[in-house]
């Protein structure tokens, strides 16, 4: 497999890779979601991957520098994120294959409409209680062999990610997820 010359931003190599990879198996008329987008970097490997499968359109939705946003890191509700994230989407030749939306995630979620979901990317909340509205939201979309990739799986840095997917697969909701670089835990629906 080629992969593109892309920067990974917060993402090491491998994760990015993947993401590139498991986008392009998703079918033209599902959707890839990537919750958290922050600069584009994840979402332009999403979007290539995808260019080189079948099609699928990419959504991106982030709040960036809306109001309500983050009072506690302020790198991530900065406008200029907001302007890289949207330079990075056309620098990298794949803005036909995007639609970035400047929306909190989880009301976006419940109002999705949308293609189901064959492919999510949740990088957005990192607390327990952020990660579980975001899958709440989310999840009445998926189709039933989605791809679902939680990023940050890890104790030290984001509890809350890890709790909420081991949550998941103790009910029985998700499949026992397999680590990708280190950090991203990636599932399918019981």
């Amino acid at each position: 497999m080629r992969y593109p010359n892309l920067p990974t931003g917060l993402s090491n190599l491998e994760t990015s890779r993947w993401a590139f990879d498991q986008a392009a198996r998703v079918p033209a008329e599902q959707a890839i979601v990537e919750i958290g987008v922050y600069r584009a970097r994840t979402t332009c490997w999403l979007a290539s991957g995808a260019q080189s499968g079948h099609g699928a359109h990419v959504w991106g939705v982030d709040p960036w520098d809306l109001p309500q946003h983050d009072p506690v890191k302020p790198k991530f509700r900065d406008s200029k994120q907001r302007r890289l994230a949207n330079s990075h989407v056309r620098g990298a030749g794949v803005a036909r294959g995007v639609t970035l939306v400047q929306n909190f995630s989880v009301p976006e979620g419940l109002n999705w409409s949308g293609p189901e979901i064959g492919f999510i990317y949740i990088d957005g909340d990192h607390t327990y209680d952020g990660c579980l509205a975001d899958w709440n939201a989310w999840r009445p979309h998926l189709t039933t062999d989605a791809v679902i990739a939680f990023d940050d799986y890890c104790d030290s840095r984001h509890p809350g990610v890890k709790q909420v997917v081991d949550q998941l697969v103790a009910e029985g909701q998700i499949t026992k997820p397999a680590i990708i670089g280190g950090r991203l835990a990636v599932s399918r629906l019981l």
